[in-house]
């Protein structure tokens, strides 16, 4: 279905729920509004049968596969039949996301028009292993959204550049205790030539001429 998430053109929901409990949660919320079961208005990791073969628009280049869910808590038999059904469109690129860093992609076969994502909203979350291959995966992604603390430590700064794509936004709503970034958190981030995707959330602290809103290409990345 069409989404407000900038760097894709739609979502693509096979699982809904998570266990996570982060505060800021956007999906939480929808599926309480939304959900037709008592699994999914309690955000319970629940197989979505009726979604997993839905129709992708012509103009569909990047999908996201998990706004509603964290692979983390998805069971092998979702994950594998998601990767099937992924094979059938290769002209389409899928990000996958989740907070439980490179092991939740472990004994997975991904095709290459996979985006593995890694989610961190703090330094300390920040996986040990950068993705030096050791998993079954072609592309990755590193997502700082929302982004809660400073992020310009030098392991930080040394290691985002393994990954092929880089994502970082600040939190949005109305949350009471919602986290305003400041420019220093991220702006090292301006000098990498990775693909960078500033959510337009950080355009209040930069130049017009630092915003970057780069996609890794559909085919794949070199870096």
């Amino acid at each position: 279905m069409p989404t407000k998430i900038e760097w894709c053109d739609e979502v693509w929901n096979p699982v809904w729920g998570c266990k996570n409990n982060c505060p800021y949660c956007y999906a939480k919320s929808i599926a309480h509004r939304f959900g037709k079961t008592d699994e999914e208005k309690n955000f319970v990791p629940t197989w979505r049968e009726s979604a997993l073969n839905k129709r992708f628009t012509k103009s569909t280049k990047r999908a996201f596969v998990n706004s509603m869910s964290d692979i983390m808590y998805w069971k092998e038999e979702w994950m594998e039949r998601v990767i099937e059904r992924i094979k059938q469109h290769p002209d389409i690129q899928f990000i996958l996301l989740t907070k439980g860093g490179y092991k939740a992609y472990a004994g997975y076969e991904f095709p290459d028009n996979v985006v593995c994502g890694i989610t961190v909203t703090k330094p300390s979350e920040f996986p040990i292993k950068t993705p030096g291959r050791f998993f079954p995966a072609k592309h990755w992604l590193l997502n700082i959204e929302p982004i809660l603390e400073p992020f310009n430590n030098g392991y930080v700064a040394d290691n985002a550049k393994d990954f092929d794509w880089i994502i970082v936004g600040a939190e949005t709503g109305n949350r009471k205790d919602k986290v305003i970034p400041e420019r220093y958190w991220f702006e090292w981030l301006l000098k990498y030539k990775t693909p960078l995707f500033i959510k337009p959330s950080l355009d209040h602290l930069l130049n017009e001429t630092e915003i970057r809103r780069e996609y890794l290409p559909l085919g794949g990345s070199d870096v």
